[in-house]
């Protein structure tokens, strides 16, 4: 094959095409990604456990446990009170860690703390994966499958458009 037909077989530059942005693996993108704010929007927890205030562990341990009591639900707790969130979920207002259960003993909404935490703990905080302005992917790039897991965790932050323009890749020609 010469030159001039390696040349021809691929698509015009110019034919683009509105994708949903989870189904774009493979495609070539038409226009750079910027996310429109800081990501998470909110403090996350960042794996599953019990929501609680870091300070109010201070001292804690298998000789010295701090009792809490863990609520059914809510969506913020105050002193001597735990959360059961799990990875992902919003950090409830008062709580500022999250506590691994392995370093608790629990029956029924009675808590033991069986050692202390940092604030920040167990914690996504917020802008951590992502920020204002920041190139999520770039014009030209052929979209990978981790690349649409970054981006949809973008999508539904609210951050991204739901569809994309992409451009075709040579194999759909």
């Amino acid at each position: 094959m010469d030159g001039f037909a390696w040349v021809d077989a691929w698509p015009p530059i110019g034919r683009r095409r509105r994708v949903a942005t989870v189904a774009a693996a493979g495609l070539v993108l038409a226009r750079e990604i910027r996310a429109a704010g800081d990501g998470p929007p909110e403090t996350r927890a960042g794996r599953d456990g019990l929501a609680l205030s870091a300070k109010e562990t201070l001292g804690a341990g298998d000789y010295n446990p701090l009792i809490f009591r863990v609520l059914d639900g809510g969506q913020g707790i105050g002193p001597g009170q735990a959360l059961e969130v799990e990875e992902g979920d919003p950090l409830p207002a008062g709580a500022d860690a999250v506590l691994d259960p392995e370093h608790a003993e629990r029956s029924g909404d009675r808590l033991e703390v069986l050692q202390p935490l940092a604030a920040g703990e167990g914690v996504v905080p917020v802008g951590c994966e992502w920020r204002l302005g920041e190139a999520l992917a770039s014009a030209g790039s052929v979209l990978r499958p981790q690349d649409l897991a970054r981006l949809d965790s973008v999508r539904q932050a609210g951050l991204i458009p739901s569809f994309i323009e992409s451009l075709p890749y040579r194999s759909e020609v």
